[in-house]
C-alpha cells in the first residue's frame, strides 16, 4: 500500500502581527507537518507586500521555534514572509498580518516670534 502525503505543513505565528508602530518586533514561528517538516526548506523574508513572493525571493534560514526579529531600521507596514515544505515536497508560503515599524526620526521646528529685549529689562517666555 503507498501512502501519499498531500498535507501542506502549518506554520504558527507567536505574535500574527502589531498595528501599533514600535522601532522593532519579533514573533516566535512554528512549523509542523502531519509527518516531517523539511527542516532545511525553513526560510523567511521581511517584505512590505501583501502579493505572495516567489519561492526563490525567501532566502534567510531560520531554526523551527525560532523567534525572529524584523529588518533593523525599517519604517512602514511590515510582512513576515514564511516558505516551509515537508519531506514530500508540499510547501506553504503564509505570511503575517502586518507589523508597524517607525525608525524615522522627529524633526522639530521652532517657529518663534520676534522679540526685542532692551538691555536691563526681564522677558519671560509663556
Amino acid at each position: 500500500v503507498n501512502v501519499v502525503d498531500n498535507v501542506l505543513p502549518t506554520i504558527t505565528f507567536g505574535t500574527n502581527g502589531n498595528s501599533t508602530y514600535a522601532k522593532s518586533r519579533t514573533t516566535k514561528v512554528t512549523v509542523s507537518d502531519n509527518v516531517i517538516v523539511n527542516t532545511s526548506s525553513l526560510k523567511y523574508l521581511w517584505n512590505t507586500s501583501t502579493t505572495k513572493p516567489s519561492e526563490a525571493s525567501i532566502t534567510n534560514a531560520f531554526t523551527n521555534g525560532a523567534t525572529i526579529n524584523s529588518p533593523a531600521g525599517a519604517t512602514g507596514d511590515y510582512y513576515l514572509w514564511i516558505l516551509a515544505k515537508d519531506t514530500s515536497g508540499n510547501t506553504t508560503i503564509q505570511r503575517t498580518s502586518v507589523f508597524k515599524l517607525d525608525n524615522t526620526i522627529p524633526v522639530i521646528t521652532v517657529n518663534p516670534a520676534t522679540v526685542t529685549i532692551t538691555e536691563g529689562s526681564v522677558y519671560t517666555d509663556t
